[in-house]
């Protein structure tokens, strides 16, 4: 764990004691429904008190002494021991807890103060004070990119216009970008996602051309993203993207896509074992692979991509059923079937036939017939993103093949696509996506 920022959360613990005192006090035995709510709601402090400028009287406002840190949280804690009054640790907040940080900034042990390794010398403790300090986010959809259309969606038209307007407005975005202007959009979109806790960013990543005739301009883009990633200090995991076409009965792409155009498979294989080569040595960038969306992917080239990526230990993602119009031209070329259902029975099942008849690790008897596939295999490294209209009974399918689903609550509503149809046991992680307001709090809010 790398100690690239962390939150700071303030916890005013003694005025929410006496809030709570105040609240108990005033609802007494006998007072009527209309006395007790008012007596629940009533403020200890007043609502329009400004607590920015703390009083130079010798009392002090309560509040502006609870978010005063002790130390700048700017400074540099290589080589310390930081505290704080709330720290995440084994799986809650708990206070006494320390972590000892090496020279490189990395969390090299985290423990309680009752610890043999308190007796340090209490010069090299930095006490942080009133903070909350908890593992950086890891942000698993973005297309930073995308940050640049704020304020450019279709917010007050119907949901079903909303989605297919704002991509038009992507489209003429990306009509004259280049290196330099990819690189700092990235920069800036990253330096935001850092300032708000998140430390990780998974970046599904398709705008790969700057320059069609030339082949210094081809695939070229995705070093912006990864040398933005190096320079602003985040993790990145660049998700290269496959994109064949414009639409399921389409069998090229369009004018405006030419920047997203992957070629063939091979091709695409090719750059990606390029990439992989160049950073094999860098601490900060790893890869993964992602199928557009089987609008943008034919079938066939979808198998080969995910058996290359199960062949590699490549974690291989997924735009998935985002809108009601992707399911019904899905359906009318696959014999009805959900775009889901093309993943499970005709893209996964093809993939794993070969593998399981091979004696493949990853295969395993299947106890319980399922109705898809002949054997189970653990599909945990598939991330499929959105399944904002997909059924119940395809996304319990997902939770038996271990398929990550990703969903980014803040996009799916701000376009007005829709929230998905989850449950308790999806196993769920959160992105970014179209990056209009980075914030994983509110994320997880929806």
């Amino acid at each position: 764990m790398v100690l690239l920022g962390y939150l700071r959360c303030i916890f005013s613990a003694r005025l929410g004691k006496q809030v709570l005192k105040r609240m108990k006090s005033n609802i007494k035995k006998g007072k009527n429904e209309q006395q007790v709510a008012a007596a629940a709601v009533k403020p200890e402090l007043d609502p329009k008190d400004d607590f920015q400028q703390i009083s130079t009287a010798s009392v002090k406002p309560e509040l502006a002494l609870s978010i005063k840190p002790k130390v700048d949280p700017k400074d540099d804690f290589r080589g310390k021991i930081i505290t704080a009054k709330w720290i995440w640790f084994n799986g809650s907040f708990q206070q006494n807890v320390l972590l000892k940080i090496d020279k490189d900034g990395k969390i090299e042990d985290i423990f309680k103060e009752d610890h043999e390794l308190f007796t340090i010398e209490e010069g090299k403790i930095v006490d942080l004070g009133e903070m909350a300090l908890l593992p950086g986010f890891v942000n698993a959809h973005s297309h930073a990119f995308h940050r640049e259309l704020r304020g450019l969606s279709q917010i007050g038209n119907e949901g079903a216009d909303n989605f297919w307007k704002w991509r038009q407005n992507m489209y003429k975005l990306v009509e004259d970008i280049d290196y330099e202007k990819l690189k700092k959009i990235c920069i800036d979109t990253f330096s935001e996602m850092l300032s708000v806790g998140i430390t990780t960013v998974g970046e599904f990543h398709y705008v790969h051309h700057s320059n069609k005739a030339s082949s210094d301009g081809f695939f070229d883009l995705d070093m912006a993203v990864i040398e933005a990633a190096c320079e602003v200090g985040i993790r990145l995991v660049l998700i290269e993207t496959l994109y064949m076409r414009a639409g399921f009965s389409q069998s090229e792409i369009n004018p405006e896509q030419w920047r997203f155009s992957s070629a063939t498979v091979e091709q695409f294989i090719e750059r990606v074992e390029d990439l992989r080569e160049k950073l094999k040595n860098n601490d900060l960038v790893t890869l993964a692979l992602a199928v557009h969306s089987l609008r943008a992917v034919p079938i066939p080239e979808a198998i080969k991509l995910y058996k290359y990526a199960r062949q590699n230990n490549l974690p291989l993602h997924l735009h998935l059923e985002e809108q009601p119009a992707e399911l019904d031209d899905c359906r009318l070329v696959n014999e009805g079937k959900d775009p889901a259902e093309v993943l499970l029975q005709n893209i996964l099942e093809n993939g794993e036939t070969e593998e399981a008849r091979e004696g493949s690790p990853l295969a395993k008897p299947q106890i319980e017939a399922f109705g898809f596939a002949s054997v189970t295999i653990d599909n945990s490294l598939i991330t499929a993103v959105h399944c904002t209209h997909t059924k119940r009974s395809n996304l319990d399918e997902f939770v038996k093949r271990k398929i990550n689903v990703c969903i980014c609550p803040c996009t799916e509503g701000y376009l007005g696509d829709g929230i998905p149809n989850l449950s308790e046991f999806d196993n769920i992680c959160l992105g970014t996506d179209c990056n209009n307001r980075i914030a994983m709090f509110e994320e997880m809010r929806w």
